[in-house]
């Protein structure tokens, strides 16, 4: 599948052991505020 645009070449940056820019993959952390 082709995206059809040209990806940044980018810095890669450590955020708390993380790998985040560069050809790394997009990385996503969420929280859930619920009653227990």
């Amino acid at each position: 599948m082709s995206s059809g645009y040209q990806r940044r070449q980018t810095t890669v940056v450590d955020v708390a052991g993380v790998k985040v820019g560069g050809t790394h993959p997009i990385v996503v952390q969420s929280m859930t505020n619920t009653d227990t």
